[in-house]
This record gives C-alpha cells, sequence and structure tokens, in this order.
C-alpha cells in the first residue's frame, strides 16, 4: 500500500492499520453529533469490540495480500464486513454501517 493509503487508512476514527502493525485497534474519538441513530450506533459498535476483545485471546489478523491487492472500495467493503461480524452486529447496525461506509466513500 502507498504511503498516502496507509495515512489515509490511519486517520480514521477507527485505526484497523494499527491491528496489521500490532495486533490492536485503535479507537479514535467520534465528532460532535446531536443525531441519535449516529450515536447509539457508535457506542454500539464500540461496545461490541470490547466485548469481543473480552471474550477471544487472539482475532486472527487482516491477511497482507488484502491490502495490497484490493482498490480502496473493496478494502473499506472488507473492513465493514469484518468489523460487523467481530462486533456481532444485528441487521440494523450492519445496515447503518453499510450506508455510512458508502456514504464517505462517495464523498473522495
Amino acid at each position: 500500500m502507498s504511503a498516502t493509503g496507509q495515512e489515509y487508512t490511519r486517520y480514521k476514527k477507527l485505526n484497523w492499520q494499527a491491528y496489521t502493525k500490532h495486533g490492536t485497534v485503535e479507537c479514535r474519538h467520534h465528532s460532535a453529533s446531536i443525531d441519535f441513530v449516529k450515536i447509539s450506533n457508535w457506542i454500539c459498535l464500540i461496545q461490541g469490540l470490547i466485548e469481543r476483545a473480552m471474550k477471544v485471546k487472539k482475532i486472527k489478523p487482516i491477511n497482507p495480500s488484502i491490502l495490497e491487492q484490493s482498490n480502496h472500495e473493496t478494502l473499506v467493503k472488507h473492513e465493514v464486513e469484518r468489523l460487523m461480524k467481530v462486533c456481532s452486529a444485528d441487521r440494523a447496525m450492519r445496515r447503518y454501517f453499510r450506508g455510512r461506509s458508502e456514504q464517505m466513500m462517495n464523498r473522495i
């Protein structure tokens, strides 16, 4: 992955680049919001990550070949689906984060 791509993925609300390098996920702040759906989904996401971390000793790292061979859109979709699985997200939460990731990709 290019340096630009690495910087782009590192400075997100959830830093998955830290996971591939250190085996950890860095949770960054959330922007200010009064949108209940946005806030509640963020809380559920972080809660799901914490619960998962407490249950398992080690989560299988992302295969580096995916990072090297995927375009940005494919990589984002893969990360969102993996994150939803790790967090045991329900249908509504999956739908919300898929939609948010599509919105963010369309801004780029």
